[in-house]
């Protein structure tokens, strides 16, 4: 049958569709590819790059052909013709030929714009202005293309006559603004006329503030390239001549909130032929600033949705309660009757109520959470804020001649707009599964403001590496994050030392030097990760200088072979935040191991011999690690029926890592996943920590933030998926489904149900119990385990970015199906489990072009293959001692297979 080859899709520049404004020197291009044909794969491309589309469709590339490039190669395809020249917009196409010998056709035409690329300079100047400032300029030529570039300190507004630019807010997102601020470049061809034009530029603080070191000063900088059709360039830019003036918004704040006068609105201000007799001129800035970055390929913050109440109730003292039935970040948009000139209308933000259905704001600790307006007397006033955002599911609303009804009132859902790319639906009779990955996008989306925070509600919202290091696999199989982590690469990067040392908090705006190792882990873990899920080889070789200075200082704090130092250890552990149990020096060592066992890899990658020493390091430390922390004795249990059905005795010789008296399920669960325990012992240390999480535990977790993170994994790989399923289901304390039966719509810091106010049952004892969001994504890493376990799917190390995915699943006799899809850098990926008979499952797969599977089933779980689309195999069965493993190429495949029988779960 003769081949069908499709021409390639999605084409991508650094995988942001059409980019504007980039400023990198070398962007990189990707793309789709489909076929009918199965075991297709891309043997060679040809990209043609124009500065028009004319040329592009003669499939004429005049600025870049790279002619027939024999490559399998379908993303990270840099750029590499002549210097790319700023302010043009230049287009592309690409073709390819497959393994069949078929050749596509061009793609559709695709495009990015540059910005300023280079030592190209602004022509616009840093000046200082109060909240609002505008500029009018005249047109008397027909315009062919017009951009605005512009950056602010800290948050601002973009409007052309009289409307606002654009539909990103909180811009420009948070840095370090000593090292770096980021501009954005808008097309405003539309919103300009013949005539006389008007810019105009509203102004909030931001993280710009004396509380972090910086002078606190609003300040704009812009360029203004008009293009016309004639060829006539004009480019101007801030200077003197603008003018400023205060505004409507009196007060903005992160945590406080935004109070808004309307009676202080300068009609038409940002409009052309507005007086603005009465506004100052400007003055140029003397403040020590960053380089300015384009944010064109970060995923920008906006309003990504909206969401109707699905209650109001009135409270009295003309104060109602609006329940969105979901926590999340955003803010709330507001229709007004009729108010009297200088009534004001405050709204509350609170994540809890109150027994007495009154707003509970404990967990926002002293951030106001508040919005204020300040009615102008006319009818039908409409409010939202503009610079600030809230973690909420509960607002109250209060003020004098205030009618509310759910038609008049609108939640909007605000956060970094990362492209949704997988999903994961379990069977009706597990909706629990559901509900809890649920809980985990809302919290994740809820935490990604330009950097991942920790929380979104109280006076914190800073960018915790733990949090993000910990949830990083599981967000890249959610949303496409490479955008957003290349920021947050660059972030991490300037917040670094002269001495190697990160700070916990990035941009440090809490300048907490030196980071805990398992905080400080993030910027190697970050950096693997994009290597692993998205095929980024140039990313490591960028940034192993950087982190093998951050690596090079935890080093120097060994002694003997064990890392002395550390400051969280195993955050949040049930009835405790900073774990009494285990050991710190455990603890930071395992994470050292892990992270000297990544830039081993790395260093092999890039080609140098530092994985000698990283090696040597890591033997050295094994040994010591296990001469401190392994403990071998006897114990007597205390008779237990299932104990005994299982063959259990009632004294055990037990090993086990931690101290004498006894080894949290945090001590174990480390060392074994990160390979640290002798081989002869694994087995033994894993029946330890099997022990307290069944029998101790009634199959319950004990373990904070990075026992967690591996708890479920370590289960599965002993072959124990079904008591880690037990664990996960859980509806009582602690757990998930403890969080789900309390009423949680996104997850909890700490796995007590904390309220802030009188103390619940599950509160007591505990230490801090002020440290309560009901938002936060540090426990979401139950996700990993759906997608790299119960899928189990993974990228390859040596094939990256799913160039080969590895496939073993694990099976769990009360999960009737798995449905799961992933649009992976390289193309789509789809799984569906089903339950055929009782110990008969059936797996629907498809792999994409130019990707291939490798399918490794666990003889443990696995007793027969049954059938398979065998004229779609590739290689012959592989058997090994523990596992069968079949490799595939691009196609859809049936596979049938039988389990084994019951499993010895306790």
């Amino acid at each position: 049958m003769e081949s069908i080859i499709n021409k390639p899709i999605k084409g991508r520049t650094n995988f942001v569709k059409e980019p504007l404004g980039i400023d990198i020197e070398k962007p990189f291009f990707s793309w789709v590819l489909t076929s009918q044909t199965d075991n297709t794969y891309q043997t060679a491309y040809r990209i043609i790059v124009s500065k028009n589309e004319i040329n592009l469709i003669k499939e004429v590339g005049d600025v870049w052909d790279t002619g027939k490039v024999a490559s399998e190669k379908n993303s990270f395809v840099y750029y590499n013709g002549p210097p790319l020249k700023s302010f043009t917009k230049y287009y592309w196409r690409v073709k390819w030929w497959d393994n069949h010998g078929n050749e596509s056709s061009f793609s559709d035409i695709y495009s990015f714009e540059t910005a300023f690329v280079g030592k190209e300079m602004w022509v616009g100047k840093w000046i200082f202005v109060d909240s609002m400032v505008r500029k009018e300029f005249n047109i008397n030529k027909v315009i062919k293309s017009a951009r605005i570039y512009i950056s602010a300190l800290g948050y601002y507004e973009l409007r052309v006559n009289g409307r606002k630019v654009g539909t990103k807010v909180l811009t420009p997102q948070w840095t370090d603004y000593r090292k770096k601020i980021l501009y954005s470049t808008y097309d405003v061809a539309g919103e300009l006329r013949n005539g006389l034009n008007c810019v105009g530029v509203m102004i909030g603080n931001s993280r710009y503030t004396t509380e972090y070191g910086y002078d606190g000063k609003h300040q704009v900088i812009m360029d203004i390239l008009l293009v016309y059709n004639d060829g006539e360039t004009v480019h101007f830019g801030t200077d003197e001549s603008w003018k400023t003036s205060t505004g409507p918004i009196v007060y903005d704040d992160i945590y406080n909130g935004e109070i808004y006068d309307a009676r202080l609105e300068q009609y038409g201000w940002d409009s052309p032929g507005f007086d603005d007799s009465k506004w100052a001129f400007c003055k140029y800035s003397n403040s020590k600033l960053g380089k300015l970055v384009s944010d064109a390929l970060f995923p920008p913050i906006e309003i990504v949705g909206n969401i109707k109440p699905k209650s109001i109730i009135y409270i009295g003292e003309n104060k109602y309660i609006v329940d969105f039935g979901q926590n999340f970040t955003g803010w709330v948009k507001i229709k007004l009757g009729y108010l009297n000139k200088g009534d004001k209308v405050k709204l509350r933000y609170a994540e809890l109520l109150n027994n007495d259905n009154t707003l509970n704001t404990g967990p926002n600790r002293t951030a106001k959470n508040e919005d204020i307006y300040i009615s102008k007397g006319r009818d039908n006033e409409f409010y939202e804020p503009r610079f600030t955002y809230h973690g909420f599911r509960y607002v109250e609303i209060s003020g004098d001649n205030l009618i509310l009804n759910l038609d008049n009132i609108e939640g909007r859902i605000v956060h970094s707009n990362v492209e949704p790319v997988g999903s994961i639906v379990f069977d009706k009779e597990n909706d629990i599964l559901n509900q809890i990955h649920k809980m985990v996008l809302w919290s994740q989306v809820s935490n990604l403001m330009g950097i991942p925070t920790d929380c979104p509600q109280r006076d914190e919202r800073m960018g915790w590496l733990g949090d993000s290091s910990l949830t990083a696999e599981e967000s890249i199989m959610n949303f496409n994050m490479y955008g957003f982590y290349i920021k947050w690469l660059s972030d991490i990067k300037d917040s670094q030392l002269d001495s190697g040392e990160i700070p916990d908090v990035v941009p440090p705006f809490w300048p907490l030097y030196p980071a805990d190792p398992g905080w400080g882990d993030e910027y190697i873990s970050i950096l693997w990760d994009v290597y692993r899920y998205y095929g980024d080889k140039n990313i490591l070789a960028e940034y192993y200088p950087y982190v093998k200075k951050w690596l090079n200082f935890l080093l120097s704090k060994i002694e003997n072979g064990i890392l002395t130092f550390y400051k969280y250890g195993d955050w949040c552990p049930p009835k405790m935040v900073k774990p009494l149990d285990t050991p710190g020096e455990l603890y930071a060592t395992s994470i050292l191991f892990k992270d000297l066992g990544i830039m081993s890899q790395i260093s092999k990658i890039l080609g140098n011999n530092d994985y000698h020493d990283y090696e040597n390091d890591m033997k050295t430390i094994k040994n010591a690690f296990n001469n401190k922390f392994l403990v071998e004795r006897d114990e007597t249990f205390p008779p237990f029926l299932n104990r005994q059905r299982y063959g259990i005795p009632d004294k055990l010789h037990i090993i086990y890592y931690g101290n004498h008296d006894y080894g949290t399920q945090t001590s174990q669960i480390l060392p074994l996943y990160f390979d640290m325990a002798p081989l002869e012992i694994r087995d033994k240390i894993f029946n330890y920590l099997l022990n307290d999480v069944v029998i101790n535990c009634s199959n319950h977790l004990n373990t904070g933030i990075f026992g967690t993170r591996y708890l479920l994994q370590v289960l599965s790989a002993f072959g124990h998926s079904e008591t880690a399923f037990k664990v996960i289901t859980q509806t009582s304390y602690p757990g998930w489904g403890y969080m789900l039966k309390e009423g949680a719509t996104t997850l909890w810091e700490r796995w007590e149900f904390l309220t802030g106010g009188p103390l619940h049952e599950s509160e007591k004892n505990l230490a801090e119990s002020g440290m309560n969001s009901h938002n936060h994504i540090m426990f979401g890493t139950v996700d990993n385990w759906f997608f790299d376990t119960l899928v189990g799917i993974v990228p390859d190390v040596e094939n990256p970015g799913f160039k080969i995915f590895k496939l073993s699943p694990h099976f769990i006799n009360e999960i009737k199906m798995i449905k799961f899809a992933f649009n992976s850098p390289i193309g789509s990926i789809h799984y569906k489990l089903e339950t055929i008979e009782n110990k008969k499952r059936q797996i629907h797969l498809h792999v994409p072009v130019n990707s291939k599977c490798r399918l490794e089933l666990d003889k443990k779980e696995v007793a027969e293959l049954i059938s398979i689309n065998n004229s779609k195999l590739l290689n012959n069965t592989i058997n090994e001692q523990d596992k069968i493993t079949y490799e595939f190429g691009s196609g859809n495949y049936e596979i049938t297979i039988k389990l084994r029988g019951e499993k010895n779960e306790i």
